[in-house]
Parts: structure tokens; C-alpha cells; sequence
């Protein structure tokens, strides 16, 4: 079909399609708003002052607590255990800090997991019930190969409690860097250390825009792959702590193996009694064991 004047005449079908699309270049052209937050945001030094300012003051933790565990065999057969219990914490002048999880159900102690400080510190982690198992090791095994695997690694969960002071001197390891994150509203922390090759990511802690407290905290190995990812969400102010706040919900996953393991805090306190003390928090024997593994026992001395 052509015009008047001989040239072709446009069908109507194509005519419109090229209108709607003309439309909607128009709209994209015209649309500058860029997505997330771009207000002001602190410095680095800012973001580490409000953060230690909240931290310094949490020494110790004592609160009941219900969890759920999802663990796995060395078969890959999943094991599931939920209860209540008691929570302890001491944060320690040199790392490890101390921790102690216990659980309970109407049948008595079914979990228990917990690490300890000083020259010979130790890390466990006992499923009572159904795997009748404790694993425990060393903490100057830690990372070697003549180290078994172990469930819910606890020399990890102690690193996700958020409570950890940040060394204002950013050039001593683990050395800091910071991003901001303009979608998640989050101060993106990450700590390195240097290797006799390279340097590497240990952890990375999101701290939230307004409050400065973490809801996220990644842990990785030396060729950058996640070994627990943890959300920490309902943070609440820690009794006996000046209206210092604490996450009470916290949900950790364990890529490598699978295990995931979730907790809640309820009521939390610094202390309870004067508890956690020193010496409060150590390795006892936890009940009815099939079996007790020494991870590290390859290891030597």
C-alpha cells in the first residue's frame, strides 16, 4: 500500500508498536531517580566510635535462650535438635573469647557447645540424644590438617555474638577496611590479615546505617569462601548494660556442611548473679555419650 504520493504507506500494527516503544524510551530517558539511600553517611572513624561505644561495655552475657540445630553425620544424614537453655559469654582480653550453649528438653541436657580461654584453650560441641556424640579439640590445632571436621563449629560462633570491639588502629591486623552498601543501608566492615603471599578476608560485618549495630556477619577461609553466614536481627538494650543494645535472634548457616543452627536470647542480661565468673565457663562431662571424639588428636602435643 503507498501513499499519495507513491511512498510506501506504514501498516498500522508496526505503526503502533513503534509508538509504544517510542513511549517508553521516553519514560526511561526522563527517569534519573537512582535506587537506595543517598543521604550523608559517617566516616570509618565515626562508624568504629559509635560501634565501640556500644561494644566496650558488654564484658559478659547471661540470658535463657531456645535454639534449633540442623546437623549433619559423616554420612550427610541430617540430624535435628531443638530446645531451651542458658547462654554464657566473657569477652577476653586476648581471643579466644568464652562460650557456653546449652540446651534442654523434657528428657534433660540434649546440647551443649562451648569454647574456652588461655594456653590451652578448648572448643566443643556435644548432640546428646540422637548422634550421642561430643567433638572437641584445641584451639592451637585449629586450622591444621591433622584436624577432623566438626559440627557447628564453635570456635566460629563465638565470632557472630556482634559484641567484639574494633581496634581503632585501621593499620594493625586484622587490618579494616569499609563500604557502604546504598541498597542494604548497612556500613559493609571487612578485616584482613596478610599471608606470606597475598592478603586475605577473614570477616565481614554489616553495621546498620542509623544504629551502627550489626545484622550480618560473613566468615571466610583463606581462598575467600563463606564458612558460616549469620543474620542477627531484634536488637533489644542488655540489662545492667546502660541501654547498650544486643541482637536476640540470630540464624547461622554453615555452607561447607550444611548445618545450620538458630538461636533466640530472652531477657538478656550482663550478668546474673555475678555469672558468668571466671572459671564459670569450662568443659565438664555432658551426659550419656556413645562416643567421644578428640578432632585433633593427630595433632600431637
Amino acid at each position: 500500500m503507498r501513499n499519495c504520493d507513491g511512498a510506501p504507506r506504514m501498516s498500522r500494527p508496526i505503526l503502533i508498536t513503534l509508538i509504544a516503544i517510542g513511549a517508553s524510551l521516553a519514560a526511561s530517558c526522563r527517569s534519573t531517580k537512582m535506587p537506595g539511600y543517598r543521604g550523608p553517611t559517617s566516616t570509618m572513624y565515626e562508624v568504629v566510635r559509635d560501634v565501640n561505644a556500644n561494644n566496650a561495655g558488654i564484658t559478659t552475657l547471661w540470658s535463657d535462650h531456645t535454639f534449633r540445630a540442623w546437623i549433619h553425620d559423616d554420612k550427610g544424614k541430617e540430624h535435628y535438635v531443638d530446645g531451651d537453655g542458658v547462654l554464657l559469654y566473657r569477652k577476653m582480653p586476648e581471643k579466644p573469647d568464652e562460650l557456653l550453649i546449652q540446651g534442654n528438653s523434657i528428657i534433660g541436657k540434649i546440647f551443649e557447645m562451648g569454647s574456652t580461654s588461655g594456653p590451652d584453650a578448648q572448643y566443643w560441641v556435644a548432640v546428646i540424644p540422637q548422634m550421642a556424640t561430643e567433638w572437641w579439640g584445641y584451639y592451637k590445632h585449629l586450622g591444621k590438617r591433622c584436624a577432623r571436621p566438626i559440627p557447628i563449629r564453635p570456635d566460629l560462633v563465638v565470632e557472630v555474638l556482634g559484641v567484639s570491639d574494633i581496634d581503632e588502629n585501621f593499620l594493625r591486623p586484622p587490618v579494616p577496611t569499609m563500604r557502604f552498601n546504598n541498597d542494604q543501608r548497612v556500613y559493609m566492615m571487612t578485616f584482613n590479615v596478610q599471608l606470606p603471599n597475598r592478603w586475605v578476608t577473614q570477616k565481614e560485618v554489616w553495621y546498620d546505617l542509623k544504629t551502627k549495630l550489626p545484622t550480618k556477619v560473613l566468615l571466610f577461609d583463606e581462598n575467600g569462601r563463606i564458612v558460616l553466614r549469620a543474620d542477627l536481627t531484634n536488637h533489644e538494650p542488655l540489662e545492667g548494660a546502660q541501654e547498650r543494645k544486643i541482637a536476640t535472634v540470630y540464624k547461622l548457616f554453615f555452607p561447607e556442611n550444611k548445618d545450620q543452627f538458630h538461636f533466640t536470647l530472652k531477657n538478656p542480661k550482663l550478668n546474673k548473679r555475678g555469672i558468668p565468673r571466671e572459671g564459670a565457663i569450662r568443659r565438664r562431662e555432658v551426659g550419656d555419650l556413645r562416643e567421644i571424639i578428640q578432632i585433633d588428636k593427630d595433632c600431637g602435643d
